[in-house]
């Protein structure tokens, strides 16, 4: 995170950041054995006919990880009185998912907001 605060007037506070975030993850050489359902006496294809070992071994590729979202703040007060201000923020996001599971992650999207205070 970087950040900063300006004041170019005695009425006026500005602040901005720019924030990062990375995740890159992945698990490897998950296993659990072959079945051996000639020693069990279980069915190799297990519970509803689904190959449980079979599914196992997709794990590895569904459990990758590999995002990034960095996000741009504005901010604004204006003090226009001793008891009354005013403020405006706006904030910029974007994520990117490399090694999206499901479907497409990726987006931004943009907020901004204003506000009124008065100190009683």
């Amino acid at each position: 995170m970087l950040s900063a605060a300006f004041k170019p007037t005695e009425k006026l506070d500005m602040t901005a950041s720019i924030t990062w975030n990375n995740g890159d993850s992945e698990m490897r050489d998950i296993d659990a054995g072959a079945p051996d359902s000639a020693n069990s006496g279980a069915d190799p294809t297990g519970f509803a006919g689904m190959n449980h070992y079979a599914s196992l071994e997709l794990w590895e590729g569904y459990s990758d990880l590999d995002i990034d979202q960095i996000e741009y703040a504005l901010g604004a007060v204006y003090q226009y009185t001793d008891n009354l201000s005013f403020n405006l923020n706006a904030s910029y996001f974007d994520y990117s998912d490399d090694e999206a599971y499901l479907y497409d992650t990726d987006g931004d999207a943009l907020f901004v907001n204003g506000g009124l205070t008065y100190k009683f």
